[in-house]
């Protein structure tokens, strides 16, 4: 049988970020760790916080969307500062609130309400971290904690890789059982990175064109 990089991820129980799933848990200090993430059926919620990140032992949703982002600020503290935001965005996403004002004319920084009156739908967002956030110059100091599986995956034969959107610092997640509900989480946490992180291809739209490298 041939092997493919979806059988590995697979086999080795490491489906959505690869090596990167296992290890890359968003533990925050002053967030609330509650009781392991249950699912409220097809259009329930899964709480953001528990044992494993949500998205890690939840029941497979329908629908996903990936995007790879990479830092643009070498500092320590934006990198904690974005992992903040992002947890408490995913926090409020996951139960159905939005996560500031709906976006107007005048306010163009707030949510952009496309899940605005949308059950949860069982939306997870998990996050994981890419080999490069510990190297390249070990920028942010974090050379010495990356996890020895943390490593890039070996090319298999039947890959078909787009290198522009492979890879990154940063990998983002989202599933949901409403394509709306996962379609808006990921462009509400990539709009939530900026500026100190883009998606790759920026010319891209997000979503899961291409498997990542890691």
């Amino acid at each position: 049988m041939e092997s493919t990089r979806r059988g590995f991820l697979t086999s080795a129980g490491l489906t959505g970020f690869g090596a990167s799933a296992a290890t890359a848990g968003v533990v925050l200090p002053g967030e609330s760790q509650s009781a392991g993430a249950t699912v409220g059926g097809a259009t329930g919620s899964v709480a953001f916080h528990g044992e494993h990140q949500a998205g890690i032992a939840t029941p497979a949703q329908e629908h996903l969307q990936f995007a790879a982002l990479d830092m643009v600020s070498r500092s320590r503290a934006d990198l904690r500062d974005l992992l903040r935001t992002w947890s408490s965005a995913a926090a409020l996403m996951a139960v159905g609130k939005l996560v500031g004002p709906v976006e107007t004319s005048s306010k163009p920084a707030g949510d952009t309400g496309e899940a605005l009156g949308l059950r949860p739908a069982s939306l997870t967002m998990t996050f994981g971290f890419g080999p490069s956030l510990f190297g390249n110059g070990d920028r942010f100091g974090l050379a010495a904690q990356r996890p020895a599986p943390l490593v890039d995956l070996p090319s298999f034969r039947t890959d078909a890789l787009q290198q522009s959107i492979s890879g990154g610092d940063l990998g983002v997640q989202v599933c949901a059982n409403d394509p709306q509900e996962a379609f808006h989480a990921v462009h509400e946490l990539m709009r939530l990175a900026q500026p100190v992180a883009r998606p790759r291809d920026p010319s891209r739209p997000p979503g899961c064109m291409a498997a990542p490298t890691w």
